[in-house]
């Protein structure tokens, strides 16, 4: 479903080369994905599958801020409803069933991911309180890239056009 555009960066590797002690040049090659679709999380993707909760396209103005937050949203969503349901199970003083249905160690903030998760760090609520912190050269390389990415964007919109 998704479209992808392709940009390499070329690196030179640490390492020295065992015949002739000189850097070995390496390329990396990063696939950015423009169109990307969200769907909701399961616990069981047989008896209850996941439903298509929108569709993004990166390209678009505000596109990437709406799938952050839709994301944020369901993880909160299914932390909320896992935990809940961890709480009434161990209220009962069902220990045994708590432990089999949880799956997992007993740890604040942690619970059991869907079946469908993508990385298990969305579904720790630490994750969600604090904002991303780059030192200031990460944060430039990332403010240069995303110049780079409006640049070539309004290229292609031009070329289209014209």
């Amino acid at each position: 479903h998704a479209s992808q555009e392709s940009a390499s960066s070329p690196l030179v590797d640490s390492d020295k080369n065992s015949a002739g002690g000189s850097s070995v040049p390496a390329q990396l090659e990063y696939r950015l994905k423009c169109k990307v679709e969200l769907e909701t999380f399961s616990s069981d993707l047989v008896q209850n599958p996941p439903t298509r909760h929108g569709s993004y396209d990166f390209s678009e103005p505000g596109a990437a801020q709406d799938y952050w937050t839709d994301l944020q949203k369901l993880c909160e969503d299914w932390l909320n409803a896992t935990s809940h349901k961890e709480e009434s199970i161990s209220s009962q003083g069902e220990e045994e069933q708590a432990a089999r249905c949880v799956g997992r160690p007993r740890g604040r903030g942690v619970v059991k991911p869907p079946a469908n998760g993508m990385l298990p760090e969305l579904f720790r609520r630490k994750n969600w309180k604090q904002s991303t912190w780059l030192t200031p050269s990460q944060r430039a390389i990332l403010n240069d890239f995303h110049r780079g990415m409006e640049v070539d964007h309004s290229c292609d919109k031009k070329q289209q056009s014209g």
